[in-house]
């Protein structure tokens, strides 16, 4: 059962364990990761939970590509990488600035395990249509822990990606 989004807590990149990097304390937060990918490439977004248990409402990809894959994985082992920055979207919150606390562009050495089935959507690639997509539900991640959230695209074509992931702490 679910409560009011309260505070949450992520921290950026390293072991879950350690980290490095800004903590952030706040409401929930809402993150946009917009590549441009040739075919036959992916982007990973990397959330490292801190000692609480973050709900990931539905992901959001939206791209005119016509071949796409979503996978979301647990334990992901890594290294350096980008922060990218995060809006928290509780306007009730104190905490009313800019974040940072998720990376992309990380050297990964272990994806880790692939914990939901792979999300997909192929279509005709020359319509020139974007297309959205959505997990349909959320995931309760666990305290300590980094998941991926991978993106890859393959219609034989450049194409724009973007990833929205919107999440908060869930009060146990």
């Amino acid at each position: 059962m679910f409560t009011s989004p309260e505070y949450m807590a992520l921290k950026v990149g390293g072991q879950a364990s350690g980290g490095i990097g800004a903590t952030y304390t706040g409401g929930t937060f809402l993150v946009g990761v917009n590549k441009l990918l040739s075919s036959g490439s992916s982007f990973e977004l990397i959330i490292s939970t801190n000692g609480d248990q973050i709900v990931m409402d539905s992901p959001i990809v939206n791209s005119n590509s016509g071949d796409l894959t979503f996978d979301l994985y647990e334990d992901t082992v890594f290294t350096g990488g980008t922060p990218v920055t995060a809006y928290n979207n509780d306007r009730n919150s104190p905490f009313v600035a800019v974040i940072t606390g998720l990376v992309v562009d990380a050297t990964i050495s272990d994806l880790g395990t692939q914990i939901l089935p792979t999300v997909n959507t192929v279509g005709d690639n020359n319509s020139g249509q974007a297309r959205t997509f959505a997990l349909g539900y959320p995931v309760i991640f666990k305290p300590n822990t980094n998941y991926t959230l991978k993106v890859a695209h393959n219609d034989g074509q450049n194409r724009q990606v973007n990833l929205y992931v919107s999440a908060f702490r869930r009060r146990i």
